[in-house]
């Protein structure tokens, strides 16, 4: 099996830089993303808090690949451009963390649109992690985004019950 194209905006980009399983999760995916994502993770680097820090190791670490979009694909949000370079590319799925813009672009965009705990919980249901391992990476996740229990937390509690359902019956 070919690795997943995932378009990935820099909300998502930050969260699953926060959990130390970025680098693990490039032997099943492909990460894109456009210049304008590169950008803010450029401006986010600059600051010296714990954001910045990850920003900075997902740039100098090279897991996403930065793509140029043609001037009628561009825009001054990251959101809209992914999901042009996600339809443009016909990309597997599309990592955003902007709950608000998720839903908006859901009906404008060509693949389907997860959250960051999305790819964490398929390295787990591949054997890549274990529950335990996947379930710290979220909580690694909430804590440094600084998430409380919020819809993306409840997603990812949704997913790893499912699985876990599953594997009592």
């Amino acid at each position: 099996m070919g690795k997943l194209s995932c378009a990935i905006d820099t909300s998502a980009a930050i969260s699953l830089g926060s959990t130390s399983k970025f680098q693990l999760a490039t032997m099943h995916f492909l990460f894109i993303s456009t210049n304008r994502v590169k950008k803010e993770l450029i401006e986010i680097s600059k600051t010296t808090d714990e954001l910045g820090k990850i920003a900075n190791n997902i740039l100098q670490s090279h897991l996403i690949k930065f793509i140029n979009l043609e001037e009628n694909l561009q825009s001054s949000k990251g959101e809209i451009e992914v999901i042009n370079l996600a339809d443009k590319l016909n990309a597997d799925l599309v990592l955003m963390d902007d709950i608000q813009a998720r839903n908006k672009f859901q009906k404008q965009c060509n693949s389907p649109i997860r959250f960051s705990p999305f790819i964490i919980f398929l390295l787990y249901e591949r054997n890549m992690l274990t529950y335990n391992e996947g379930w710290s990476a979220i909580e690694k996740m909430k804590t440094k985004r600084e998430w409380k229990e919020n819809l993306i937390i409840e997603y990812a509690k949704q997913l790893f019950d499912i699985k876990v359902k599953k594997l009592a019956q």
